[in-house]
């Protein structure tokens, strides 16, 4: 395009800046930069001002150059309003309000980069502004309710009280039941932050148990509770958390090399410490006068009652949650035949196998990382699972 319209400034500039980000998304940052070097030489066209203003962001975020990232995002956000269409150019008002919709929205996602790029400088009152005004600008549900949670991040301490207040709201609103892993993470954080580290580890724990995705965000809060019991030196829980989101993090974290030595060491690790811990309440337990072993025995048995109990209440759920999926299913092969039925369940194992298990490397890991929880560290050889070769 370039080549072809280099006589026509405007198209000119425009697919100048998309090859820049093309190269930029593609890890070829040298291309990019020669591509934005010779740009600057010449002038850019007026209406291509504002995707470059995109372009010089995105590069200068892959690079690391926050502050530059930041003057050419605000720029961005001030010349938003040149995408409107000119005055001369009548439009039907059900379009104009689409594209007003879809320029605040992305407006919406300027502000919230901005938070980021400001509380990765670690500027959080400047972050906590940015991501208010995100919340200001109407945006998809989503986009909202992910800057109240960073906004707990980057909080001062005299909101802390509202914000938890805040956010016990939103756990118990319905339409965050798939979010609660955030939300809770977002309550830990505040605790954290008030350096009450039993509230937090409260609220992690809850948002882990809570959570009905396995996703990049279980696999943050189960990093930041295994950092915490690793530096408690509670290797037992640490091992429980990195093992679990290990599987669930993006190998290219700046953090993913220390999560994978850690997890690494605690596996060697905790088979000891855990050898300790048990002969260490063995002593302490026999060395108890027979009343007080006798009540450390009924609090033991009591929690496994209580235990029990919930797994059973649990396991109804899901049997009447299965039996009441089981009744539609009846219904739809009623209504639509038995054919239908069989098409709908090829459908879904199509979708399935549209991507082999072993080219998702985030399946791998859960996989390694369960079957390491059950088997522990195996070598590859014939008869892996005796421990007895003889």
């Amino acid at each position: 395009m370039s080549r072809l319209y280099k006589t026509q400034p405007a198209i000119y500039a425009k697919s100048r800046a998309w090859l820049a980000k093309c190269y930029i998304e593609e890890g070829w940052l040298y291309d990019a930069e020669d591509v934005i070097r010779n740009m600057q030489r010449d002038s850019i066209h007026w209406s291509a001002r504002k995707e470059w203003d995109y372009t010089y962001a995105d590069y200068y975020i892959h690079t690391g150059e926050y502050e530059k990232a930041i003057a050419t995002n605000q720029e961005a956000i001030a010349t938003y309003n040149d995408s409107i269409a000119p005055g001369n150019v009548v439009i039907a008002y059900g379009e104009q309000a689409n594209l007003y919709a879809e320029l605040g929205k992305q407006r919406a996602r300027e502000w919230f980069l901005m938070g980021q790029m400001q509380a990765a400088l670690g500027n959080n009152v400047e972050a906590m502004k940015a991501f208010k005004h995100v919340t200001k600008l109407n945006p998809p549900y989503e986009l909202e309710f992910n800057a109240r949670i960073c906004m707990t991040e980057v909080m001062s301490v005299g909101q802390s009280k509202k914000m938890i207040g805040r956010l016990k709201r939103m756990a118990r609103s319905d339409k965050n039941k798939e979010y609660l892993d955030q939300v809770y993470y977002a309550i830990g954080n505040i605790y954290l932050a008030q350096s009450d580290t039993a509230q937090a580890i409260n609220a992690y724990e809850r948002g882990a148990a809570k959570a009905t995705r396995s996703g990049i965000e279980k696999g943050v809060l189960l990093l930041k509770l295994g950092d915490i019991y690793w530096d408690k030196e509670r290797y037992n829980d640490a091992q429980r958390c990195y093992g679990q989101a290990i599987g669930m993090l993006d190998k290219e974290r700046k953090d993913y090399e220390e999560l994978s030595n850690r997890s690494k060491i605690l596996d060697d690790l905790v088979p000891y410490t855990d050898a300790i811990h048990l002969q260490d309440s063995l002593q302490s337990l026999a060395k108890m006068s027979e009343s007080d072993r006798n009540a450390a025995i009924d609090r033991t048995i009591e929690a496994l009652k209580k235990k029990e109990k919930e797994e059973r209440r649990l396991q109804a759920e899901q049997d009447a949650q299965n039996q009441m999926n089981g009744g539609n299913d009846m219904a739809q092969n009623n209504q639509f035949g038995n054919n239908t039925t069989m098409q709908n369940q090829q459908n879904q194992q199509n979708q399935r196998n549209a991507q082999w298990y072993f080219y998702n490397q985030m399946a791998v890991s859960q996989g390694k990382a369960a079957f390491q929880k059950q088997w522990g560290k195996r070598e590859n050889v014939d008869d892996w699972q005796r421990v007895n070769k003889t």
